[in-house]
């Protein structure tokens, strides 16, 4: 109960942009984990639980053999279903993870296509995502 207003209230935000779950500091030593992003700061770590973008663009793919032949489809439909924040998110994950592989993309959903061809599918992907924003 709010002891100013004297009724039981609870407050909802709108976020506009992905927001991270988590955060902690550790001292360095730690290893990174699955969807943690790790950013250095002097001798202290500090380690974000953020959602998993490269996941949201594999998730349409999981059983497609050659997924860059739907690119442009599943641009599209980013579009439709993703907020601009999103969208932006995505795009700069994928631009980060194909210009420094971290990890395998395969191994996110366990895909059925190799893993030079989900590369080529997020690159693909990022592109038409470019280019359906600024039409």
């Amino acid at each position: 109960m709010n002891k100013r207003t004297g009724a039981n209230s609870v407050r909802f935000c709108t976020m506009t942009q992905p927001r991270p779950l988590l955060t902690f500091h550790l001292r360095s030593g730690f290893k990174c984990g699955k969807l943690i992003t790790v950013f250095h700061q002097s001798d202290v770590i500090k380690l974000t639980l953020k959602p998993n973008t490269l996941a949201i663009a594999l998730y349409a793919v999981i059983f497609d053999e050659v997924p860059s032949t739907r690119a442009s489809e599943l641009a599209q439909e980013l579009l439709k279903t993703q907020e601009s924040t999103m969208i932006d998110s995505i795009i700069s994950d994928i631009d980060f993870e194909i210009a420094t592989p971290a990890q395998c993309v395969k191994d996110i959903h366990d895909c059925r296509a190799s893993e030079q061809e989900l590369r080529n599918y997020l690159a693909r992907l990022s592109t038409e995502l470019k280019a359906l924003r600024h039409v």
